[in-house]
């Protein structure tokens, strides 16, 4: 879902929203 092999912020963004989403819902 959050595999980017050159931008390494936005999976950190990406796995950063999915956790956040998880603890909201």
């Amino acid at each position: 879902m959050c595999s980017c092999s050159q931008c390494q912020v936005i999976n950190l963004i990406c796995i950063y929203l999915i956790q956040l989403a998880s603890t909201m819902f």
